[in-house]
């Protein structure tokens, strides 16, 4: 095994989040496999994080585990502390406080996060008396002022609506308003777009920056789309198998990306590749993401799929090195174990 992570916190001014050595494990047919592997970054007040990675990387996993969400039968370890506040220390009753009004969550399915025979006036006033005393005029005011800061259009009539009668992306709005109606300081969301359609996702998107302008939240921005990354993200983790493999500021990242994974989400990004000959192929990275229950402990976990694979990266775990403004996790990058030679 590797050594654990530690947090640059010299370069978060004003941590908001701070997550050290974060681990879930979850039960498989040959034990507990790590689906977030020893984690450490920290979030800064207002600050906009992107979490980038293929499906199976264990970005999901990493944000329920911050909500106090993750499956039945997960083991947790490591630290978790928001606003000083120790997560892993809270009761089941003390979630409460924290969910709403500290953290918030908004999931990729609004469908799914939405109960169908309920109204969108009925979410946002359990949402809204779970945190405070509030009158019924109160609640209803205060409805409509969150769907409103969701630019929700016509907010006042859409508090009899149920969800099903409402497009994909003014179901998202429902979902984000929800989320903010208690007036949290950090919003996880999880690959908030994925089921819009382009315009209504930039919509959503530009809506999120919107938002940290104004209210100073902060944003863990969950994604696949490295797009969708360099343009609303002050900063990017890439994850891979559970663990990072590289962190930098966006526009180091973008500029010169250190991790052959990050390269390779680059090469098969269409939006990010350059330009190609007619009839040219988009590049892809071979193999696939490894399957949870067949994770091991020994190596790099990126090593099969990697090109520039080299003996040390099958015996031993490279640790997360800093590297001209950011992080990266690979022996080309940091000293191999035995003075192993590079490639």
């Amino acid at each position: 095994m590797g050594t654990p992570d530690r947090i640059a916190k010299a370069e978060i001014a004003e941590p908001l989040l701070e997550i050290e050595d974060l681990t879930v494990a979850l039960p498989t047919g040959s034990g507990p496999r790590a689906a977030v592997d020893r984690v450490s970054f920290a979030i800064g007040r207002g600050e906009g994080v992107a979490l980038v990675g293929e499906s199976g990387s264990g970005k999901t996993q990493l944000a329920r585990a911050l909500v106090g969400l993750s499956p039945d039968g997960a083991r947790l370890s490591g630290r978790v502390r928001f606003m000083g506040r120790d997560l892993r220390a809270l009761s089941d009753s003390s979630w409460g406080e924290v969910r709403g009004p500290g953290i918030a969550m908004v999931f990729q399915e609004p469908a799914a996060a939405l109960d169908p025979v309920r109204t969108i006036g009925e979410h946002l006033a359990e949402a809204i008396r779970l945190h405070r005393r509030a009158t019924a005029d109160e609640v209803r005011r205060a409805s409509v002022e969150a769907l409103a800061a969701a630019s929700f259009p016509d907010p006042g009539p859409a508090l009899d609506a149920y969800p099903h009668r409402l497009s994909g992306g003014l179901q998202q709005r429902a979902c984000l308003a929800i989320a903010l109606a208690p007036a949290p300081r950090l919003l996880l969301a999880d690959e908030p777009t994925a089921s819009l359609d382009a315009t209504v996702a930039l919509e959503i998107l530009t809506l999120l920056d919107r938002l940290r302008a104004e209210r100073g939240l902060a944003v863990l921005l969950i994604t696949h789309d490295l797009g969708i990354a360099a343009r609303h993200g002050d900063r990017v983790l890439v994850l891979y198998a559970g663990r990072i493999v590289e962190e930098a500021p966006r526009a180091v990242l973008f500029a010169s990306p250190k991790h052959p994974y990050t390269r390779g989400l680059f090469r098969s990004a269409p939006r990010l590749a350059a330009a190609r000959r007619p009839g040219e192929r988009f590049s892809v990275i071979p193999g696939a993401p490894p399957d949870l229950s067949a994770r091991g402990d020994r190596g790099c976990a990126f090593a099969p799929r990697c090109a520039d694979r080299f003996a040390p990266c099958v015996e031993s775990e490279p640790a997360l090195e800093r590297v001209n403004g950011g992080r990266v996790r690979c022996f080309l990058h940091s000293p191999a174990p035995g003075g192993g030679a590079r490639p």
